[in-house]
């Protein structure tokens, strides 16, 4: 008796709803007297998590708390009309029109607000709890259940609006064929590995592996289960059930539940998900509420990311890897195949370095020459945890009121009027304008501070930040210390324009990033341009190579050489020969008009050389 080990691979290319006939859906958002809001709809939820969805993009269009939102998908007779719940069409489609609707309702709820409070509905604004009040007059205020109440019983009004999304008919071009069958389309791709005993014929799952990508994760909750349960019916499928040759006969199947096999918990093996959160195109909505205020286009279905992200699920159970926990990220190795899935080729070094510093709660610091991929880190450890990234952009004569915080003078001034004789706090939470270093103290749990180029700024600066840096608090005179719940992940970026004070790197990890190896950035232009082909990023790394030992004044960096391939690649897809786009889209990789002249005399020469 032996076992033997095999591997599967598939992958699909899946598209989102239909264009062949036109693919509409409807949907109505009205309000009862008691402020809450119900959203009608035809679309049906069958497992995909749909009224949750729709519930949180409601919930962040009106600007209402979640729990105030309910979804009625009751009858497809009697509710608005929708193509049908298929195709993995519904966050996308019926999103869209609930979120025109609830924009609709919204609008009303302000009018009628601004009826009673007696000002102009431009003027007002929700707080996401339940109420509106006056923009720089918080103490002007009513609340949503009391609207409604004036709305219906006092003004005459209906809370409500109606919303449609259509994705209009593609025409076939009657010469080429040309045609868009859908608007977006989602990828995926899964590696299984088997073991089988040749005596018996047991076949045993080993592990699986693989990646989507799937739009936003509105929900990542009901996405992590969906992709979880899908491996789940997959491997039930394939090997307890019997479908070939009778399907679609079904007189060999189970009579019953009893009959009825499918995997166990012991039958489920080790399971590493990668998701790559790529947002369409068509999206509009941008955050939505609960589930962690996840932004989204898409819970578990799919359309298209903005962001990287990856989750893991080992025996069965499972569990989100890199989503807002740092713990999750258990090494070097880990954080940088989380970084691969954000789109960012991490060598050991700075994957070494990002992961110390995120484990050890310590600022990291980045120093190299421009253009090697410094702020792109920062970008993709935010992505890869999941967290909004804040950026302070550092210039000469910085100061904490552009880092820190200051006051909203001119609405303290407007708050003190209409006050009249009443007392006010103008020194509160309405009137302080946050900036990224207080935002991250605030919110470090959700956020990536990123201090960018900061040896743009002055010295004095620098030993200002040596206590945030030390502390993570800062005192505000008019309302004392604020100190950050846990230690925030921060990122310092600097072009060594000049050398930066010895206690600031104290308080750092520090990696120095040089730029990558030609076979690394060759992967890391074919990564980022899915259009390029593998010989023209080897040549563009070759020529951008050369122009980096030349005495320019500004050298190329891994996103010029991106650029460079793409644009090339463009030019020659219109008819340009190669060496020819090369040379034409120079201008892409150098941008200084002493570098094109010094370089033009033997450009001819260095392409060609690069391309051979």
């Amino acid at each position: 008796m032996a076992r033997h080990r095999g591997r599967g691979i598939a992958s699909i290319n899946y598209p989102i709803g239909m264009n062949l006939g036109g693919d509409p859906s409807q949907a109505l958002v009205h309000s009862n007297p008691s402020g809450k809001f119900t959203v009608s709809l035809s679309s049906i939820d069958l497992g995909q998590g749909m009224k949750s969805v729709t519930r949180q993009i409601c919930a962040e269009t009106l600007g209402v708390p979640v729990e105030d939102v309910y979804v009625d998908t009751a009858d497809s007779d009697t509710g608005p009309h929708c193509m049908g719940s298929f195709a993995s069409r519904g966050t996308h489609r019926v999103g869209n029109a609930v979120m025109a609707a609830a924009k609709e309702a919204r609008g009303v709820m302000m009018e009628a607000a601004a009826e009673e409070l007696e000002v102009n509905a431009a003027d007002l604004e929700t707080d996401g709890r339940g109420n509106i009040h006056v923009k720089g007059a918080p103490h002007r205020s009513i609340s949503t259940k009391d609207v409604a109440i004036a709305a219906q019983f006092k003004q005459g009004k209906t809370i409500s609006g109606r919303g449609i999304f259509l994705v209009p008919l593609s025409a076939v071009d009657p010469e080429t064929g040309e045609m868009s069958p859908a608007t977006c389309y989602a990828h995926a791709c899964m590696v299984a590995e088997v073991e089988v005993d040749d005596e018996t014929g047991e076949v045993a799952m080993v592990r699986m592996d693989s990646a989507y990508e799937l739009g936003r994760a509105l929900n990542p909750r009901l996405v992590e289960q969906q992709l979880v349960g899908g491996a789940w019916m997959g491997v039930s499928h394939a090997l307890f059930e019997t479908t070939e040759p009778y399907y679609p006969d079904s007189s060999h199947g189970p009579r019953d539940f009893v009959e009825y096999l499918m995997p166990g918990p012991g039958d489920v093996c080790p399971h590493d998900i990668a998701v790559l959160e790529r947002p369409a195109r068509q999206r509009d909505f941008q955050r939505g509420r609960g589930a962690r205020r996840r932004t989204a286009d898409h819970a578990g279905e799919s359309t298209a990311r903005d962001q990287g992200a990856g989750w893991r699920a080992a025996a069965g159970a499972a569990l989100m890897v890199v989503r807002g926990t740092i713990g999750g990220i258990d090494g070097p190795e880990a954080l940088e195949k989380a970084l691969r899935a954000a789109y960012y080729l991490a060598d050991d070094g700075i994957a070494t370095a990002a992961y110390l510093a995120l484990a050890l709660g310590k600022p990291l610091l980045l120093e190299g020459v421009p253009g090697v991929g410094k702020t792109e880190a920062a970008k993709a450890i935010a992505a890869t945890l999941g967290r909004r990234l804040i950026r302070l952009q550092c210039y000469e004569g910085i100061d904490a009121a552009a880092a820190l915080y200051e006051w909203n003078y001119p609405r303290q001034m407007l708050a003190i009027r209409q006050a009249g004789d009443e007392t006010i706090d103008i020194y509160g939470e309405a009137f302080l304008i946050e900036r990224p270093m207080l935002a991250a103290l605030r919110a470090p749990d959700s956020t990536v501070l990123l201090i960018d180029e900061i040896d743009r700024s002055d010295q004095e600066f620098e030993a200002f930040l040596l206590e945030f840096l030390s502390d993570f608090q800062i005192s505000i005179p008019e309302r004392g210390t604020i100190r950050a719940a846990e230690r925030p992940v921060v990122v310092l970026t600097s072009n060594r324009t000049r050398d930066l004070h010895e206690a600031l790197r104290r308080r750092c990890v520090y990696h120095w990033i040089d730029y990558p190896t030609a076979e690394r950035e060759a992967r890391i232009i074919m990564m980022r341009a899915s259009s390029v082909a593998e010989a023209t990023a080897r040549a563009v790394v070759a020529a951008v190579g050369k122009l980096r030992r030349e005495p320019l004044s500004k050298a190329p960096g891994v996103a010029e050489a991106v650029d460079w391939a793409e644009a090339a690649t463009l030019l020659n897809k219109g008819g340009a020969r190669w060496p020819d786009a090369f040379k034409r889209s120079i201008g892409v990789a150098l941008k200084d008009e002493e570098d094109l002249a010094f370089i033009a005399g033997r450009l001819d020469a260095l392409i060609a050389e690069a391309a051979a």
